[in-house]
């Protein structure tokens, strides 16, 4: 993995912190333009862990109400900008890099607020607002060895699953429209399920699981288009969508209300989100011990996935319409995954 160090301007900050780097890009953006006293700043995406301060601490500020910058307190340097509602990534100044040359920018973003006197003339992919809004492919991120891993695992535990969830799909599935949005796609295991035809927007971050994923669709028969972003930040316009599916997802995003968030804002009035995932045990029993004691490897391995979340408070508290759940137990080797529940949630 590589590994880049950086800094402030008087040395009283030092940072380290490990890639791959994810959407190095210019952000033309005001607040951006106005807390660096600069035309644009150039940002590189990490993974919030993967960034460790050494030598002194950063201050820090709250420039929005869902933003935190850090800067220097000495010298002033800026060094970093992390949403709230990504509390996995953040973007770190490839300026205040030891070696910024080794991270060029690739896009400008938020290029509707670029300064008039600003030509770009170098060439570079331009956008008035966010990547994501005009780049259907740029997968958000690409681990060397969990991201083929998890790609792998899904592929080759597909038929089980099949066997383990199939009657089940096909009745929450029975009624969709022609057109989906599967947030968390992974390799495509829910194509089979789709009508022949369907046309699916399949949102899916990791970047291993897209070849599997197009294969998965052309071999049902499933008109597809992947994105590979995360599902706190939806590419898609408000009231867009007739129907969602999400299945086994919820448990390895970084923030699940912001999620279901998104999933109700790209709903219309009366669509459907369709959803099955593996949730906590009830407070104080054994398997709940046991989830809590799994957490931390069994995350790491599968991307995130975590045995103990509270999934089904995170729908109730959503605000839809109506809500239908199934709780259930399977039978699987993974006993920590058992409690499951399922259902369909109206706009």
């Amino acid at each position: 993995m590589t590994e880049f160090q950086g800094g402030c301007l008087c040395g009283a900050v030092r940072y380290r912190v490990s890639g791959p780097p994810r959407d190095p890009t210019n952000c033309h953006c005001a607040t951006c333009r106005k807390a660096h006293a600069a035309a644009f700043v150039s940002w590189a995406t990490f993974d919030a862990s993967e960034l460790s301060f050494g030598a002194g601490q950063p201050t820090r500020y709250a420039s929005s109400p869902n933003v935190t910058r850090s800067f220097c307190g000495s010298c002033g340097t800026p060094l970093t900008y992390q949403r709230r509602d990504l509390p996995g990534e953040i973007d770190v100044s490839i300026c205040s890099l030891d070696a910024p040359d080794e991270l060029p920018p690739r896009t400008h973003i938020w290029t509707r607020h670029k300064l008039g006197w600003l030509a770009l003339q170098d060439g570079l992919p331009a956008h008035e607002r966010f990547r994501s809004e005009t780049s259907a492919l740029s997968a958000t991120h690409d681990h060397p060895i969990r991201g083929r891993f998890h790609a792998w695992f899904l592929s080759a535990t597909e038929e089980g699953m099949h066997r383990l969830y199939g009657a089940r799909k096909r009745k929450l599935f029975a009624s969709l429209p022609g057109s989906i949005v599967e947030v968390g796609a992974g390799t495509g295991a829910n194509c089979r399920y789709y009508e022949s035809g369907t046309s699916l927007i399949a949102v899916e971050p990791n970047l291993r699981m897209h070849e599997r994923l197009a294969a998965n669709a052309q071999h049902r028969g499933v008109d597809v288009e992947i994105r590979g972003l995360k599902g706190e930040r939806l590419d898609l316009p408000s009231q867009s969508a007739d129907a969602v599916v999400c299945t086994l997802v919820l448990c390895s995003v970084d923030n699940p209300a912001a999620v279901v968030s998104e999933i109700m804002r790209v709903l219309k009035p009366g669509g459907r989100y369709v959803f099955l995932e593996h949730v906590a045990a009830p407070a104080g029993t054994a398997l709940r011990t046991l989830q809590n004691a799994l957490q931390r490897p069994w995350t790491w391995w599968f991307e995130g996935c975590r045995p103990n979340r509270e999934t089904e408070s995170t729908l109730r508290e959503a605000g839809f319409s109506a809500l239908e759940i199934d709780r259930f137990r399977v039978r699987s080797p993974f006993v920590h995954c058992a409690p499951q529940i399922a259902g369909v949630a109206t706009r």
